[in-house]
């Protein structure tokens, strides 16, 4: 059996690692008129920042067809703008293990030459990284993605990141009765 399904989750189910370390760097600010350091939208989820390295997690369903075949992560997406602010790694975990790692990748700066610093419109080598070899996949995929925002040039202008979905694409693997059973 040979087939494909990609599953997508919405921005504004990104999730900060540590929200209160968000929060009281942001409250250092004079300035009142400044958005909040997480802030929900209709189309995502703002994260804003200066000055330090952190996570933000989003947890992808994996589809299960038929209960024969288990799934095989191939792909991997996430959408995202950034200003000020660069994405050093995409961790992809099954359940409680990581399965694979992309480290030092460095997003920022002009990653749509249409559309400077914006990496959420299309899906390109930017947002979204081929899993080689395929991975079976035995419970549930996240995606934990480490973002350095730099220094802030002013009150006017914060270092944020803009997460406006995640996704993976997922193809049939082994029939469950020759998959190894793992503990």
């Amino acid at each position: 059996m040979s087939s494909t399904n990609t599953v997508w989750v919405h921005g504004n189910a990104f999730l900060a690692e540590d929200p209160d370390r968000l929060k009281a760097i942001w409250s250092q600010h004079a300035n009142p008129a400044l958005p909040p350091p997480i802030h929900r939208v209709g189309w995502g989820t703002y994260f804003r920042a200066e000055g330090l390295f952190t996570w933000f997690h989003i947890s992808i369903p994996v589809p299960h067809d038929d209960g024969i075949f288990d799934p095989v992560l191939e792909t991997i997406y996430f959408l995202y703008e950034v200003k000020a602010a660069t994405i050093m790694n995409v961790d992809v975990y099954d359940g409680k293990k990581k399965i694979y790692a992309f480290s030092n990748l460095n997003l920022a700066g002009n990653p749509d030459p249409i559309n400077p610093g914006i990496a959420s419109g299309i899906i390109n080598g930017y947002n979204s990284k081929a899993i080689n070899p395929h991975i079976s996949i035995d419970t549930g995929v996240g995606l934990s993605i480490g973002v350095q925002f730099s220094q802030p040039l002013d009150d006017h202008a914060p270092s944020q990141v803009l997460f406006t979905a995640a996704g993976a694409t997922f193809g049939s693997g082994l029939p469950r009765t020759t998959k190894p059973h793992i503990p």
